[in-house]
């Protein structure tokens, strides 16, 4: 609820045009798997591991230096690439999403036709 210009209470308006607004959208989007929370939590886990390993690679630098180099350098690298390709596993799952809803219904049924007429031959 909100107070409006003439100083009355009014409940604020969570659906218009067919679709939900604000926070109500954004819990409709995710409940039917629209938004991927995955993405934003890989971004964190990335930083978070970035983090680790360099000041892990610092704590090594009074034993080796190159082991500290190796550790900074190799160790970043690989945190990175592990972190792209599970990114690019989700850029995967989302164009198929997206393909998969511009096909629609129609070219599964057809599909489906097609494997049973193939199946009677």
């Amino acid at each position: 609820t909100y107070m409006n210009s003439e100083g009355y209470l009014e409940r604020e308006k969570i659906f218009e045009d067919g679709k939900f607004k604000k926070f109500w959208g954004w819990m409709y989007d995710f409940l039917n798997f629209k938004k991927l929370f995955l993405e934003n939590l890989l971004r964190v886990l990335y930083l978070i591991t970035t983090i680790f390993v360099t000041l892990f690679s610092f704590a090594v630098i009074g034993k080796s230096f190159l082991s500290f180099l190796g550790i900074l350098v190799i160790g970043n690298l690989i945190t990175r690439i592990i972190y792209e390709f599970l990114l690019i596993l989700l850029v995967i799952c989302r164009n198929t999403s997206e393909i998969n809803s511009k096909l629609g219904k129609n070219f599964a049924e057809k599909l489906e036709e097609n494997e049973s007429n193939n199946s009677n031959e």
